[in-house]
């Protein structure tokens, strides 16, 4: 019985987290986030990894912070573009570690 009991808080929490942290998160990331201004965010996001589920992180991960990137490395130009793609990715490859070494190879 304890077992379904820690499930089915895990379970409550996990769906109140979605709707009233990742609504804010979504919307935050498509008007207000910008890749290329990331050490505060990426400071953010890092204190957040320590006591979010895992499954939260790794959402808002994928369908956030990795669409962000991707926009900046399809749309990057390196002739006007002050700053290499690399660089770019660099702070975030320290909180992402190899996952994002696909989106830029």
């Amino acid at each position: 019985m304890k077992l379904l009991d820690a499930i089915g808080s895990r379970f409550y929490f996990v769906n109140i987290m979605s709707f009233l942290f990742l609504n804010n998160i979504y919307l935050f990331f498509s008007s207000k986030c910008n890749p290329r201004q990331s050490i505060d965010l990426i400071n953010l996001i890092s204190r957040w990894k320590v006591c979010l589920p895992q499954q939260i992180f790794e959402h808002i991960r994928d369908k956030c912070i990795v669409p962000k990137l991707k926009l900046e490395i399809s749309s990057f130009d390196p002739v006007s573009n002050a700053i290499p793609i690399k660089e770019l990715l660099n702070p975030w490859e320290e909180l992402f570690g190899n996952y994002l070494k696909e989106l830029y190879q």
